[in-house]
C-alpha cells in the first residue's frame, strides 16, 4: 500500500463498531474550536468538524452566515439526542489515535 493510500484512509478512520467515521481537524478548524468560550459548544464544533461519511465526506458542512457558535448549536440541536457518553468517547479515543504521529519505524517497515 503507497503511502498516498494509507494518508486517504485516515480520511475515514472508523470509530470501532459505531458504524461512525471520523478525520484529523485542519490547524485552522483547531484554532475555530479553540476560539469558541463556551466547552460544550468546543465538543460539538470537534464533532461537526470530524464526523465524516465512509468516503471521508464531511457528514456537517459551514452553512452561509454561518458563525461557528451557530454552527456548533445546530449540530448539537442535530445530535444531543443520539450522542451518549460512551459514544462520545469512543470518538475521543479515535480522534486521539488518529492524531498521534505515526512511528517513523512501522512505516519504514511497510
Amino acid at each position: 500500500m503507497s503511502i498516498f493510500q494509507r494518508l486517504k484512509r485516515r480520511a475515514a478512520f472508523a470509530v470501532g463498531d459505531t458504524e461512525l467515521f471520523i478525520r484529523e481537524l485542519t490547524f485552522r478548524q483547531l484554532d475555530l474550536v479553540k476560539a469558541l468560550d463556551n466547552g460544550d459548544l468546543q465538543t460539538w464544533l470537534t464533532l461537526a468538524f470530524c464526523l465524516v461519511n465512509e468516503n471521508g465526506e464531511p457528514a456537517y458542512s459551514l452553512q452561509d452566515g454561518e458563525t461557528p457558535t451557530t454552527f456548533a448549536e445546530r449540530v448539537k440541536a442535530d445530535g444531543s439526542d443520539f450522542v451518549t457518553a460512551g459514544i462520545l468517547n469512543e470518538i475521543m479515543q479515535a480522534m486521539t489515535k488518529l492524531s498521534t504521529p505515526a512511528n517513523q519505524e512501522q512505516l519504514a517497515k511497510k
